[in-house]
């Protein structure tokens, strides 16, 4: 069973920095940087560590790539200043609680990809089933202390993420290259097919824009990892 981070991520992970060419190193870690915002509310501890020298610098490398300069920008904003931040992690919680715990009613955006593609949009049905089946294929597990179906966007996500952390370490070969498949087979299974209609209800019922501007980070940042990767195959 991999730990926590190693699954889900987590948004205090402020130990790399991006560059215009992502290595799959850093592929890895934008996906878990994505996974962890969407995980559970941002803690004070978290917005805290983007106020330091190197939450600062990464929030700036990150506002550098297009696809995620949205989420960034909005993090400097949330952690920007010297005053106690307890009331932004607060509307933050409450914003997290509407959109993806199912409190804002109808006007929610649940993270859950069975949510947005079985029939009458319920969840645990096929897709809960098929990720459960790819988690146990990648002998991965989710930790006890994240008590969602495995079809939750940032489980989704961390596979992606431990995808390219296994491609990291392959080097260029073959086995390589059939990482680069397996990679953009899975987003374009279980990303692509629900996760823009995900972020269109987080732009649309979204009233703090954090999670509107995060969703539509996700969305940029897959497709334009989905393009690298197609050419990479090539």
């Amino acid at each position: 069973m991999l730990g926590t981070s190693e699954v889900i991520g987590s948004p205090q992970d402020l130990g790399s920095a991006v560059s215009e060419q992502l290595s799959d190193d850093e592929r890895a870690f934008v996906y878990r940087w994505l996974a962890g915002v969407f995980a559970r509310e941002l803690s004070v501890e978290a917005l805290a560590a983007y106020r330091t020298d190197e939450g600062v610098a990464l929030l700036q490398h990150l506002e550098g790539q297009p696809a995620l300069a949205g989420l960034a920008s909005q993090l400097a904003r949330c952690s920007a200043g010297e005053g106690a931040l307890g009331p932004v992690a607060g509307e933050l919680a409450g914003a997290f609680a509407r959109l993806f715990l199912s409190a804002g009613g109808r006007r929610s955006a649940p993270p859950y990809e069975s949510a947005y593609t079985s029939e009458r949009g319920l969840l645990f049905q096929d897709a809960t089933d098929h990720m459960a089946k790819r988690l146990n294929e990648l002998a991965l597990t989710l930790p006890r202390d994240f008590p969602e179906p495995p079809d939750h966007i940032a489980v989704q996500l961390s596979v992606m993420a431990e995808l390219a952390s296994r491609g990291a370490d392959r080097g260029a070969d073959q086995a390589q290259e059939e990482l680069i498949r397996m990679q953009q087979s899975f987003a374009e299974t279980r990303l692509i097919p629900w996760v823009p209609r995900f972020r269109d209800d987080c732009v649309a019922f979204d009233r703090s824009g954090f999670y509107a501007a995060a969703a539509d980070s996700l969305v940029a940042f897959v497709m334009h990892d989905v393009a690298c990767l197609q050419t990479r195959g090539d």
